[in-house]
């Protein structure tokens, strides 16, 4: 019994923690990577660097409740920060309580490491954060 139940908490914990976190890895970016089903995999070429950028809000209400688009997914639980980024026709927006910066930096390092064409440029309005402070279109 009480190895069932330590199992289901270390599961419990490795899903909830996928929700809350982004990985950037050489090759792009893996979210919701607990389950296989739950898995989310945007390969660099998928990202569109001019797209990526760090939000939150003045009042440290979750900025993902502002953004609008015609094809928007949330890949995370609320946070007073957020990154956005376009991938595949959609808005993907990650929000997190923890500060976008090193994960901005984070990300366009790797897609300068891998190559891609002009991420440095192109992403270099990635900072500082947009203050969003009522509805705001993505589109």
């Amino acid at each position: 019994m009480a190895s069932t139940l330590t199992g289901l908490v270390l599961w419990s914990m490795t899903l909830l923690g996928s929700f809350r976190k982004l990985l950037v890895f050489d090759g792009g970016i893996v979210a919701r990577y607990s389950q296989q089903y739950t898995t989310l995999e945007f390969p660099w070429a998928e990202i569109a660097p001019a797209y990526i950028k760090a939000v939150t809000t003045a009042d440290g209400t979750d900025p993902d409740r502002r953004l609008v688009a015609r094809q928007k997914t949330s890949l995370g639980v609320a946070g007073k920060n957020a990154l956005v980024f376009q991938a595949r026709d959609t808005f993907w927006v990650f929000s997190t309580n923890e500060d976008p910066v090193p994960l901005v930096e984070a990300i366009q390092a790797a897609m300068r490491d891998a190559g891609i064409p002009d991420a440095r440029r192109l992403a270099a309005g990635a900072l500082p954060a947009v203050v969003v402070t009522g509805r705001t279109a993505l589109d």
